[in-house]
This record gives C-alpha cells, structure tokens and sequence, in this order.
C-alpha cells in the first residue's frame, strides 16, 4: 500500500499542473479547476490500474461534464426548454 501512494504521490506531483491547465482552459474557472483537477486524481486513486495517459481523458470528461451541468444551471435559472 506504501508503494501505491508513493506511486500515485508521484504521479501527481508530475502531472497535476497540466491537468489543472488542461481543465482550466475548459471551464476557465481557478477553484472548479482545482476540484476538478483533484477530482481526477481521485479516480486515479479509486482505479490504480488507470495509467497517467488516461488521467487527460478523465479530467476532460470531468470538465465536460461540469459545463454541461452549468448551461443547464443556466437554463432553468433563465427558464428555458430545450
């Protein structure tokens, strides 16, 4: 277990700026991209056998996801059907 942590610890510690980047340019928001950077990194976590490679489709999944969920935020605040 050790070594897992230490794996993931350095994982993040050489990926998480251009994830932060990667999400920051979709969502343009600092603290959603932060969440959403770490939130990432959580699925990592949950699933060890996710390489690094995937870790930019995972964020940009998540990314999306978050800008759906806000047009539609959005819609029903300005009360508007599809």
């Amino acid at each position: 277990m050790q070594n897992f942590l230490g794996e993931l610890e350095q994982i993040f510690n050489e990926q998480w700026l251009e994830g932060y980047e990667v999400v920051f340019f979709l969502v343009g928001d600092h603290d959603e991209a932060l969440h959403l950077d770490l939130e990432t990194f959580g699925h990592l976590y949950d699933n060890p056998l996710l390489i690094p490679g995937w870790l930019y489709q995972v964020a940009h999944n998540l990314s999306l996801s978050a800008l759906r969920a806000r047009i539609e935020d959005l819609r029903q605040y300005l009360n508007i059907d599809q």
